[in-house]
């Protein structure tokens, strides 16, 4: 009762304590990627509530910058309210039907993702929010992944861009990193960590068909010398 109330207070002034009485045996996320643009992207979780929730007790989050205006489709619950969260969105629910406690509940959700798909390498981030039992991350393409690498999110370098996100992924293939299983002729990529601890972060780079190879050459055309190379090139007697 306490615990409840100290939520609701904290709530009041603008702070959102994760529920404390839901586990996650199995969490999923596919990522299903446009031919040249766009994705949509679907969490699927299997929830099982140590005690029912009430009105701002749930949240999910938008992994989308500007995701204030993402559609938030769901099938078992209705969205409450939603608010910035750095380069998320927090969305707040609720169930559509009463919660057994104890029961198994699955509850899903996803979004319309921007960005620019169709390059020679492609991300995703998954973050583990609750206690977690097998946490996945399915990647679709209409193309056809080379290869693909797993890591967890460093703390240092900052990967604040989708080049830092690129460049160290490339650093990474050399190194015994966890590789994710390719299947379906290279359209279908899934992986899966078996225990995560809560708030760990992890960020998924899939090379498309021959992707590795030009993934190395925009990172050399954008690097500082090879902009230096290319505002000097025109000023070169011929």
């Amino acid at each position: 009762m306490i615990e409840r109330w100290l939520r609701r207070a904290l709530r009041s002034c603008g702070l959102d304590l994760p529920f404390p009485h839901v586990i996650c045996p199995e969490d999923v996320k596919t990522i299903a990627f446009g031919r040249d643009s766009g994705a949509k992207v679907t969490v699927q979780r299997t929830l099982v509530f140590l005690e029912a929730p009430e009105a701002g007790d749930l949240h999910d989050t938008i992994l989308e910058p500007g995701g204030a205006g993402a559609l938030y489709a769901s099938p078992d619950a209705l969205e409450i309210s939603r608010k910035p969260r750095g380069r998320t969105t927090l969305v707040s629910w609720r169930p559509r039907a009463a919660v057994t406690p104890f029961a198994l509940y699955s509850h899903e959700f996803s979004w319309n993702a921007s960005g620019s798909y169709g390059d020679p390498a492609v991300y995703a981030e998954v973050t583990c929010e609750l206690r977690t039992g097998v946490l996945v991350l399915e990647m679709l393409t209409p193309g056809t992944f080379e290869t693909a690498i797993v890591f967890k999110r460093p703390r240092w370098p900052r990967l604040s861009s989708d080049r830092s996100v690129i460049k160290y992924a490339m650093t990474q293939l050399d190194q015994k990193n966890e590789r994710p299983v390719i299947a379906d002729y290279g359209k279908r990529l899934q992986w899966r960590i078996m225990g995560p601890k809560v708030g760990d972060k992890y960020i998924c780079v899939a090379f498309h068909q021959y992707g590795v190879a030009q993934a190395q050459g925009r990172l050399k055309e954008t690097s500082f010398l090879g902009r230096l190379r290319h505002l000097v090139r025109p000023l070169i007697p011929a």
